[in-house]
């Protein structure tokens, strides 16, 4: 049982001891902070060869690193920070530090697409394999640890390129291959049928 002489319902702070409340991040302010949290991540993924980070794994990050928890959904705001990210990496010279964060496909998806188009004037063919090259000048550029005295490769997420390898392997199984309409055995590259030529 609690004595209820000792137990104090009301703070004894005065004026002076009261905590203030962390400024709340809003506005340009907040999406700066993000950014630079962002940026403070995608170093360290540049740190590590090969590495990349998830969508989700940077988006909590940042809420982490900035304090800011939103119920917004992280699509709606992570293009603009990786956007930000990209125009600072461009700034300074650096290379593309957005190109290490890809989706659960292991793609960087249309907004890699969109901020190299802001950043640059130029759109890439095709995004994954410009911001593999990206990846690779990071790493390069950062030291990366573990990165070849040959000075690396650039290479795909792990998932995108086990995913286009399946892609490769099913177009070629699913081809049409011509037969001879004879013989009906397969025909080689000149069309003409071995065995009843």
């Amino acid at each position: 049982m609690v004595d209820s002489s000792t137990v104090s319902t009301e703070t004894d702070l005065t004026d002076e001891e009261t905590p203030e409340a962390e400024p709340v991040l809003e506005g340009e302010e907040l999406r700066v902070a993000r950014a630079e949290a962002a940026r403070e991540v995608l170093l360290g993924t540049a740190g590590r060869y090969h590495d990349v980070i998830t969508y989700q794994a940077l988006g909590a990050a940042v809420v982490e690193r900035t304090g800011v928890h939103t119920k917004q959904l992280l699509q709606y705001w992570i293009s603009d920070v990786l956007l930000r990210v990209a125009r600072e990496c461009a700034a300074r010279d650096e290379p593309n530090l957005a190109s290490l964060c890809v989706n659960n496909t292991g793609s960087v998806g249309e907004g890699y697409r969109a901020a190299v188009l802001a950043v640059t004037g130029e759109e890439p063919a095709d995004a994954d394999d410009h911001a593999a090259g990206q990846r690779l000048a990071c790493h390069r550029y950062f030291e990366a640890t573990n990165l070849p005295e040959s000075g690396g490769q650039a290479a795909l997420a792990p998932k995108l390129a086990a995913s286009r390898s399946r892609a490769r392997k099913n177009a070629w199984e699913a081809r049409e291959i011509p037969l001879c309409p004879d013989c009906n055995l397969a025909l080689p590259a000149n069309g003409v049928c071995d065995e009843c030529a």
